[in-house]
């Protein structure tokens, strides 16, 4: 199996205490069996039992869907003022649960290939893919070096074959159409917001679309196409294990009426391609609206690409969109 990673996943480094948004707040943090193991026997030792073993015993807790870390003011209890882990500071990396210790990388296998990513609601992440504004390019065994066109052609045995990609589609080009702003903030204003920021945010968005979409001509007409292509390719290369789910077509008839059916029956690359594309104009709008790319960039990801069900939603618009369902309206 080949692994395939983005151009800059190797150069990765966590920012530790210099983060500004760590991942050790305001996300839950589920405890892997194994490490939870690991964590009671560290309890039981006669010499760490009596200081970080026995706060570890405490902060471990389960339930019905397994083991979690018990908060502390939305933080793990372990992560220290300075921002450092201290898990890591007196026990070592190795002390750490798997989703600690992967975050914020994440790994998709479609047929013979894995492809290895690093997750944009790392803030070190987005620095790294917006540092350039040359086509963003990947990694073969760190060896071969191929284009994102490259590597949907690869693909195309595990669900590509016969489909296709129009010339053009993996170039980003801002539709400013009034009916298209509408519709981008109607469905991620049915997103379950991450927390009470998004929701005011998004409540501005919609009462200002007006105001702000002077503000995206004005930007349109200076925004880094290139910079662009990066992020909208990046955000498509996040969702390509989907590939595999679409080699059944869809009924351009769907019923405006029946229950939503379930995603992996109905989505095609056109509806992945198109919820890169609706992605990456409302990182654009945002940016034109309040600046800050790396962090409008970043925001997007954690309260979309962090949700399953939100990204569900949004494909799923995306799927009525082009089969020409009714679009609800909040």
């Amino acid at each position: 199996m080949a692994n395939i990673v983005p151009e800059f996943y190797g150069r990765f480094a966590c920012k530790a205490g210099a983060c500004r948004h760590s991942c050790c707040k305001g996300w839950e943090i589920d405890v892997d069996d194994e490490t939870a193991a690991y964590y009671e026997q560290l309890a039981q030792d006669q010499v760490l039992g009596q200081g970080i073993g026995a706060q570890l015993s405490e902060a471990v807790y389960e339930d019905a869907d397994g083991f979690h870390m018990v908060l502390q003011e939305d933080c793990c209890p372990f992560l220290e003022k300075t921002g450092l882990c201290r898990l890591i500071l007196e026990l070592g990396e190795d002390a750490l649960c798997d989703i600690c210790a992967l975050h914020p990388r994440f790994f998709q296998e479609i047929g013979e290939d894995r492809l290895c990513g690093l997750g944009l609601s790392c803030e070190a992440v987005c620095a790294l893919l917006l540092e350039k504004e040359e086509p963003l390019e990947f990694l073969v065994d760190d060896a071969d070096v191929i284009s994102m066109q490259g590597l949907l052609e690869r693909l195309e045995p595990s669900g590509l074959d016969g489909v296709g990609v129009p010339a053009g589609a993996l170039c980003f080009v801002p539709d400013l159409d009034t009916a298209y702003i509408s519709w981008m903030l109607q469905t991620f204003l049915e997103t379950e917001p991450i927390d009470q920021r998004w929701t005011e945010q998004m409540q501005e968005l919609w009462e200002g679309r007006m105001v702000h979409q002077e503000r995206a001509r004005a930007y349109f007409d200076v925004f880094s196409e290139k910079l662009y292509d990066r992020i909208f390719s990046y955000i498509l290369f996040r969702q390509l294990e989907r590939i595999e789910e679409t080699d059944e077509e869809i009924d351009e008839d769907i019923d405006k009426d029946i229950d939503e059916p379930e995603a992996s029956e109905i989505f095609q690359i056109q509806d992945i391609l198109e919820y890169a594309r609706l992605s990456t104009m409302f990182v654009f709008w945002t940016d034109a609206v309040f600046g800050d790319l790396p962090e409008q960039l970043r925001r997007w990801s954690e309260q979309i690409e962090y949700s399953t069900d939100n990204v569900e939603l949004l494909l799923l618009a995306c799927c009525r969109r082009r089969v020409g369902c009714a679009v609800q309206v909040v």
